[in-house]
């Protein structure tokens, strides 16, 4: 009899840990900005002769001060705080709901732009950015 239970503890063990692996492996299924609560703002970017501009949708943004724009090498980096937090549910068995708290997009940039002279204006919930291209070339006077 004792056998019988050391076998029956071994296989219960055993499923433990298929289970678990399962469990993670579809967890990882699920992307990072969901189960950290972030949602991607609808974007909107062109391209002018002289600069470039982003417009990011910030629906429940409250104020500027809840926005950080950063340039992180040649990426922008925009997040933002949501003024009220919203949850949804998923159907999915290892991954029941979602409680949504900020933005976050990340964008890569051009070489051909000036980041130092980054300018962000944020209005009636739409963040618009502008980016001055750097000037290629430059005449020079000889004396």
């Amino acid at each position: 009899m004792e056998e019988f239970f050391e076998i029956y503890r071994r296989i219960r063990e055993e499923m433990r840990r298929i289970i678990e692996e399962a469990e993670r492996e579809f967890e990882e299924l699920i992307p990072y900005e969901l189960r950290e609560g972030m949602l991607e703002p609808l974007t909107h970017a062109y391209e002018t002769p002289s600069e470039l501009v982003i417009m990011l949708d910030l629906p429940l943004v409250r104020s500027k001060d809840d926005i950080s724009v950063r340039v992180d090498e040649d990426t922008l980096i925009v997040e933002a705080s949501i003024q009220r937090k919203f949850s949804f549910d998923i159907e999915n068995p290892f991954f029941r709901s979602c409680t949504l708290s900020k933005y976050r997009k990340e964008i890569p940039l051009p070489e051909n732009v000036d980041i130092e002279s980054i300018r962000a204006r944020f209005r009636n919930g739409v963040l618009e950015i502008r980016i001055p291209k750097r000037r290629r070339g430059l005449r020079i006077e000889i004396e």
